[in-house]
Formats: C-alpha cells, sequence, structure tokens
C-alpha cells in the first residue's frame, strides 16, 4: 500500500516537471517576442517622463495625509462610483467630488486637514489626467511602431498554434491580419481592438514572467534535494 503511494508521488511529481519544462519550453520561446512589445513602450522618453510626473504627484498626496489605497481608489475608479451617486442625489460635481474624496480617507483612516483636502483634491486630479496622457502616448508609441508588433505578433500567433495545449498559459491564436491589419495596418488607424490586442500581448508579457519565476525557483528547490 504504502509502495502504491510512493508510485503515486513519484508519477505525480514526474508529470508536474514534465508539464513544467513544457510550459518553461513554450514560454521562452514567446518570451523574446513579448519582451520586444513590451519594450516599444519602456523604452519611449515620454515613458519615464509621465512615470517621474506621476511618482511626484503620488508623494504629494501621501505629504498631504493620503496614501497609496487613496490613490488607487481614484485611479481604478472606486472614488468615481461613490461620486456617480452622491452626483445621483442631485449634488453638484464639486461638492459630489469632494464628498467622495472625504467619504473615502474616511473609510481609510486617514489624517488629512481641511487645509490640505483642496490641495489633495488638485494632486488626484492631476494624476487622472496623467493616466489619461499615459494611456495616449502608449497608444502613440505602438501605433508608431505597427510594423513591429505586426510581426511579433505573427511569430507569438505561430508559437500558440504550436503549444495549443497551453493555451490557458500563453493565450489562443488568433487571425492577426482580422485584428491588427495587414502590416498592421489597424493598428496604425488607432482601431480599437488591435490597441486592446496589444495590451493583452503586454498582460502575456507580465504572466509569462511571472510563471517563469515559479518555475525556476521549484528548480533550484529540486536541485537543493
Amino acid at each position: 500500500m504504502f509502495d502504491k503511494i510512493k508510485r503515486g508521488i513519484h508519477d505525480w511529481a514526474y508529470d508536474v516537471d514534465g508539464l513544467n519544462a513544457r510550459k518553461k519550453e513554450a514560454m521562452e520561446q514567446l518570451t523574446p517576442s513579448l519582451d520586444k512589445i513590451e519594450q516599444i513602450w519602456n523604452d519611449s522618453p515620454e515613458q519615464s517622463k509621465f512615470i517621474c510626473d506621476m511618482v511626484q504627484e503620488e508623494f504629494k498626496v501621501y505629504n498631504l495625509g493620503g496614501n497609496a489605497q487613496l490613490v488607487d481608489a481614484y485611479k481604478f475608479g472606486r472614488i468615481n462610483k461613490i461620486f456617480s451617486e452622491y452626483q445621483k442625489k442631485g449634488i453638484d460635481a464639486n461638492n459630489s467630488f469632494r464628498l467622495a474624496i472625504k467619504k473615502e480617507i474616511t473609510d481609510l483612516d486617514l489624517k488629512v486637514t481641511p487645509q490640505n483636502l483642496n490641495i489633495l483634491m488638485e494632486c488626484l486630479k492631476t494624476i487622472n489626467n496623467l493616466n489619461m496622457l499615459i494611456t495616449i502616448a502608449k497608444e502613440n508609441a505602438y501605433v508608431d511602431n505597427a510594423l513591429l508588433v505586426y510581426t511579433e505578433a505573427m511569430v507569438i500567433n505561430s508559437l500558440q498554434k504550436k503549444y495549443a495545449d497551453l493555451k490557458d498559459l500563453i493565450g489562443e491564436p488568433i487571425n492577426i491580419n482580422e485584428v491588427l491589419g495587414e502590416n498592421g495596418q489597424k493598428l496604425q488607424a488607432h482601431d480599437p481592438q488591435a490597441l486592446a490586442y496589444v495590451e493583452k500581448l503586454r498582460t502575456l508579457a507580465i504572466n509569462i514572467k511571472t510563471e517563469l519565476s515559479f518555475i525556476k525557483a521549484r528548480e533550484i528547490y529540486q536541485s537543493r534535494k
């Protein structure tokens, strides 16, 4: 009985390692193309400028009594949702925004003085504007490099076909010409579907790096046993 359990554990470990080896093989082949797409924005001069501006505004928020959770509440729409609820009650936009910020500050148990509240509100508005500008700048960077995105997307697509059994990890192949347009023409035209696909590839790059780090950590652990 004990031997059967041992064999079962051995077979399970073998299957895990075998699957991980295939995952690693696929992801390492995908990584160069995904990196090239990521680098289009990462190497953009605008990216470093916007990041610097964003960090400065976020530090202002922290110095005024806010924190990262408050910034995230604004960035990801939670404050906007509260703002809309106040507006539905007939409260004007400016007061609705103030009340929404104050509610979030209370919920997060932050200490923001009445004197700092107005400045903090302006900082959050600036952060919101920077987010919108970042989105536009990022899209323009990919539009300007549409042919490179198209070329690397074709490579990614062919690997997704080759490793179709790993679609939950590396995504499913699509009709690249239909989504990006031939040679990236739809991307050049700022087509929403094309832009969304590029963002999807950026997310895939992050997920793959995370998964690869787990597999490599397991390999290190196994080598030390």
